[in-house]
């Protein structure tokens, strides 16, 4: 068994076969290194019991006969031409705990994982006056800028593995009611202006292909703004990733997991809006980003966030504003494991929807939990909080 009790130390390993089964705790960093006299490392049996990274190196490839997780998230980093091959896994989505370079990750027919959005485009396009294909299985590029008005899509139902967005213009994708865009990730690369999938809010839809899909904006400078509505089945996570804005026009369909991993992700909707801009019954993940809600004047009715589950803000430094007339009620709000911070000017936050007095005569049984083996910070500039709170409680 590894573990580490310092955040910066790791394990490496550069032997060619590794018999023995070897078990990674919470926090452990293992490496392969490349041995002298071979790029292969074999290793019997790899169990995770814990949140823990991988990194392999450069010409390594590293075969995991057995693999096994009893809990955790595993973050693996590749370098170069470094593989980590998985035997005996079908060819599709990894699972949502398994990222790969901090992005979705996927695997190939051979076992390995890769990071989905290093895959190469077999199909090519301008950012204006095209035709996006239908291309099953395959990565689309927006390449060139081309002429004339916004690109559009071939088909009723226009399926793809990944749309790339990589030319230094904007583009949008226009969309009409019963048209339905189909990818596991829409990605806007470093460098790319902006793009937009749909024209007008709710007008279209975007779905997953097979179990997986993500909107990644690589550009700081850039955002990626999905107008259509957001057709996802609740079993099928969504993770907004990049250092980009990621926009939902019309999110208010989705009852699923969204995890987010980046820069700021806003939540708009000014069509059809019944009681949510986005309401679930599973837990919603924060990590070094910010959630922006905002609230709609649309038939009077305000945008609120709602989840049965818990919220955790702030496990790598994510940040949770809200302005407005907007509401937050969450089964348990904990801020901290970092910097995690809330800041609330205008609305209200209840923990389990349960009135209490701060002063602890009342306690409910969920708890806003500020601090946590961190420095979370509960903001308050207006607004009211409800519900038992409890700071700086480190373990």
């Amino acid at each position: 068994t590894i573990s580490n009790e310092s955040a910066t130390a790791r394990f490496v390993c550069a032997t060619n076969t590794i018999t023995k089964s070897l078990q990674i705790v919470q926090g452990t960093r293992l490496g392969f290194a490349k041995p002298d006299d071979s790029d292969a490392i074999a290793m019997d049996k790899l169990v995770m019991a814990g949140d823990a990274s991988v990194e392999v190196g450069d010409g390594v490839t590293v075969t995991l006969a057995v693999f096994e997780r009893t809990k955790g998230k595993l973050a693996v980093t590749l370098t170069g031409s470094g593989k980590l091959i998985f035997p005996g896994v079908s060819a599709g989505p990894a699972p949502d705990w398994l990222k790969v370079n901090g992005q979705v990750a996927w695997y190939g027919a051979d076992g390995s994982v890769y990071a989905l959005d290093s895959l190469a485009n077999s199909r090519t396009i301008a950012a204006h006056g095209d035709t996006v294909p239908d291309a099953p299985g395959e990565a689309v590029g927006i390449t060139t800028e081309g002429t004339g008005g916004n690109d559009t899509l071939a088909a009723t139902t226009t399926r793809m593995r990944v749309l790339n967005h990589e030319v230094a213009v904007p583009a949008t994708i226009d969309m009409s009611a019963g048209q339905t865009l189909q990818a596991n990730l829409i990605h806007i690369k470093s460098g790319a202006g902006n793009l937009t999938i749909g024209t007008t809010p709710g007008v279209g839809a975007v779905t997953a292909t097979e179990s997986t899909f993500a909107v990644q904006a690589d550009d700081a400078s850039a955002t990626l703004t999905v107008n259509a509505a957001v057709d996802v089945p609740a079993a099928v996570p969504i993770s907004a990733q990049g250092a980009g804005t990621n926009v939902f026009a019309a999110f208010n369909g989705y009852s699923g997991k969204l995890s987010l991993g980046g820069g700021p992700v806003l939540l708009t909707n000014t069509v059809n809006v019944t009681a949510a801009m986005l309401r679930g019954t599973g837990a919603f993940d924060f990590a070094n980003e910010e959630l922006k809600l905002t609230a709609s004047d649309v038939d009077g009715v305000e945008a609120e966030f709602a989840a049965a589950g818990p919220v955790n803000i702030g496990v790598m430094n994510g940040k949770l504003k809200m302005s407005g007339a907007q509401n937050l009620t969450v089964g348990t709000l904990e801020v901290g494991g970092g910097a995690g911070e809330v800041v609330l000017n205008g609305p209200s936050l209840t923990a389990n929807g349960v009135s209490a007095d701060m002063d602890g005569a009342t306690q409910p049984a969920q708890s806003i939990v500020v601090g946590t083996n961190g420095t979370g910070i509960l903001r308050l500039e207006s607004g009211a909080v409800t519900g038992r709170l409890a700071l700086a409680i480190y373990d």
